[in-house]
């Protein structure tokens, strides 16, 4: 059984769920087309394209996460190993978290990207993908930490 919880404490009401809920979808689609643009299209180097498409991979899977954080399952359908992974994903907002973050790092790797291609333009056109990858772990080794097991201690999930 699934029902809707409105945080009227921090002034979240259904009014305003309904509007998050549209912008959110409005930035799915957005990133879905920017997505579908760069199947064809490179933006600037080829690590700047990969590292772009990650983060509106990101950004779509967080858009499409947020409006449901409101929705909550009743607890007592689960059996105890199944309601604790339910509580420390879902209803402490790991996963919102997870992407979140990553998007966050992405940007700011986008960026020290840029700052190299600028500076160091000839030096730059040297520098493989196979440098990328590293990174692109570490973001998600991150994110995973960082998102999940520290936000989590926060949260009340005593099963």
């Amino acid at each position: 059984m699934f029902y809707i919880k409105v945080n009227e404490g921090l002034g979240d009401n259904l009014w305003f769920y309904v509007c998050r809920c549209i912008i959110h979808f409005i930035f799915t689609v957005l990133n879905i087309g920017l997505l579908l643009f760069m199947r064809k299209n490179q933006i600037g180097s080829p690590n700047a394209t990969i590292l772009v498409k990650i983060q509106t991979v990101f950004d779509i899977l967080a858009n499409i996460i947020t409006p449901f954080l409101q929705f909550q399952l009743h607890e007592q359908f689960f059996n105890i190993h199944l309601a604790r992974i339910y509580c420390y994903l879902w209803k402490s907002t790991s996963l919102f978290w997870f992407f979140t973050d990553s998007s966050l790092v992405l940007m700011i790797l986008i960026t020290f990207d840029r700052f190299i291609c600028i500076v160091f333009p000839f030096r730059y056109k040297t520098i493989p993908k196979v440098k990328l990858y590293p990174a692109i772990f570490f973001i998600f080794l991150y994110s995973t930490f960082y998102g999940t097991f520290n936000r989590r201690i926060t949260n009340q999930c005593d099963l």
